[in-house]
């Protein structure tokens, strides 16, 4: 918080309004009540007379209405566990792909400091509403193993497509240099395609026993299988001879992620 100080001279014509800057000092809560109650504290320290005062003001007012109560607290809590890493979390950027690698990276680095910092706010917020967004966040996402593998899987494939997509906005960039670029980027993408997914349960693995999450894809739901029904004397005697002879394949929870996510994207 900047703390500026505003003083009227009537001693002068026309009458003079000077403004003088006192210090900086941190808050940990920005509410209307909080700031009144800190510009209690600093005063005396700078021999200054609360009672002189003729009126505060204050630049952010939507936080004196409440619009951002506990927003500083909120983050305060997100830093305090992520300070060793320090990548910060990021909204999802659609345009830029350096912005969108980072907003995966900073989670998939630091996905246990995330979440303990989400439980702790789960445990300290009085709103019902962030409460609740809160532990969706850290139970429902960060606490499934195939959220993680997500994004360990986004995080292998953006990284490549970053490294390339600079080298492509090079000024002296040639179109031959361009093309090798891209062929390497297709060629990661088909070998990626073939091993990559092995790779990323490794890594996923690793930060599922730091997240202290079982590593295992959730058991699919058995599908019935819906038979039109038949009077006896329209079913023949190929369709009895297939029904009895014809293996039944279920594929496991990690195969249909495999196929139905992994492969899906690269593909």
């Amino acid at each position: 918080m900047t703390l500026v100080l505003r003083c009227v001279d009537v001693s002068t014509v026309p009458i003079k309004v000077h403004e003088y800057f006192l210090e900086f000092f941190v808050v940990n809560d920005t509410t209307g009540q909080s700031l009144f109650e800190e510009l209690q504290n600093v005063l005396p320290h700078l021999d200054l007379d609360i009672d002189n005062v003729r009126g505060q003001a204050y630049d952010n007012r939507s936080n004196m209405k409440g619009k951002h109560k506990d927003s500083t607290k909120r983050w305060k809590i997100l830093t305090d566990n992520i300070l060793e890493k320090g990548f910060t979390l990021k909204s999802l950027s659609t345009t830029r792909w350096e912005s969108i690698i980072d907003s995966v990276k900073a989670i998939v680095t630091q996905a246990p400091e995330i979440r303990e910092a989400l439980l702790d706010l789960v445990e300290y917020e009085t709103d019902s509403s962030i409460k609740s967004q809160a532990t969706c966040l850290a139970e429902d996402e960060l606490g499934k193993y195939e959220f993680i593998v997500g994004m360990v899987i986004w995080y292998h494939i953006l990284a490549k497509v970053n490294i390339v997509s600079k080298e492509l906005q090079y000024e002296n960039m040639r179109i031959d240099v361009a093309m090798d670029s891209v062929h390497a980027l297709i060629d990661f993408l088909k070998e990626y395609r073939e091993v990559g997914f092995e790779k990323a349960l490794n890594c996923a693995k690793e930060i599922a026993v730091e997240l202290e999450i079982d590593p295992m894809f959730p058991e699919l739901k058995k599908k019935r299988r819906v038979r039109k029904k038949k009077h006896f004397d329209e079913i023949s005697t190929a369709e009895i001879a297939t029904e009895s002879t014809e293996p039944v394949h279920e594929e496991s929870a990690e195969e249909s992620f495999r196929i139905h996510y992994f492969v899906y994207i690269i593909d």
